[in-house]
């Protein structure tokens, strides 16, 4: 929010740019200031193009992955285009890294995603199969300090769910477990 860092920081950006220094970490830079300044549309823009100058790599230089900034852009998306979000919250299931052992996988941050976007469309059937997914995806991992708090966003929308399609005692239970 502050200027005087914000117009520095851009100033450092073009001057990277113009140099060809930039490479997809500037996309990705200027993707979350414009996602973090409300303007979702011109960060998914931006995500986007750091996606193809990151292609064929998985890496950047930051070592953020090609995963994290399809990630983001589909962040950005459940803002404006939620269907576009759900389909790259699918993708980005089917593509995610091998869990680690006590960390929030991607797998499992993509199905959190996908149970947003279909809450977003408005379709309580698809929030509860995301949600579905999203359960299994968690497995047998051992968390340490216990539950993250998605754990709890997913439940409560899938509540929700369960309470738009009728179903209210299932939905008063899940409303009780939180």
């Amino acid at each position: 929010p502050d200027p005087r860092v914000r117009d520095e920081a851009f100033a450092s950006l073009r001057r990277q740019r113009m140099a060809g220094e930039g490479g997809p970490e500037f996309h990705y830079l200027y993707g979350k200031y414009y996602e973090a300044s409300g303007d979702y549309q011109t960060a998914a823009s931006y995500y986007n193009l750091g996606l193809k100058a990151l292609y064929p790599y998985a890496f950047d230089r930051q070592g953020r992955d090609i995963w994290e900034y399809g990630y983001r852009r589909a962040e950005a998306y459940l803002r404006f285009a939620p269907e576009k979000a759900a389909r790259d919250a699918r993708i980005l299931a089917e593509k995610a890294a091998p869990a680690e052992r006590g960390k929030l996988s991607q797998k499992t941050r993509a199905y959190a995603l996908l149970v947003r976007a279909e809450e977003t469309r408005g379709n309580a059937e698809g929030v509860l199969e995301a949600a579905d997914l999203f359960y299994k995806s968690i497995g047998d991992t051992v968390w340490l300090g216990g539950l993250p708090k998605l754990f709890w966003e997913v439940t409560l929308s899938r509540a929700k769910a369960l309470e738009a399609l009728g179903r209210v005692e299932e939905a008063r239970k899940v409303y009780a477990e939180i």
